[in-house]
């Protein structure tokens, strides 16, 4: 008989093809998308409560400390590439 397989979360009866493995825990799709997100720039699945960047981009650590910065003046998340560097204090803006 074959053994069935739960999602770790909710109970839910799943398929090898609706199981997902997120941090050594096995979810349903619902489950999964409750407890991660995408960062918008590698791609990669992280856990929600571990989310760099604002409301509408969603980054991974690694990608805010590599590509982006906040403005100094009004906290707005940018990217280097349209970041303007005053010399004389180092601020983003």
């Amino acid at each position: 008989m074959k053994e069935k397989i739960r999602c770790s979360s909710c109970g839910a009866n799943l398929t090898q093809e609706s199981m997902y493995e997120f941090e050594g825990q096995i979810l349903c799709i619902n489950c999964l998308d409750e407890r991660s997100v995408v960062c918008d720039c590698c791609g990669t699945r992280l856990n929600r409560d571990c989310v760099d960047g604002d409301d509408y981009t969603t980054l991974c650590n690694s990608c805010y400390t590599n590509y982006y910065t906040c403005c100094e003046n009004c906290g707005t998340l940018i990217h280097n590439d349209d970041a303007y560097t005053l010399y004389d204090d180092d601020d983003h803006y």
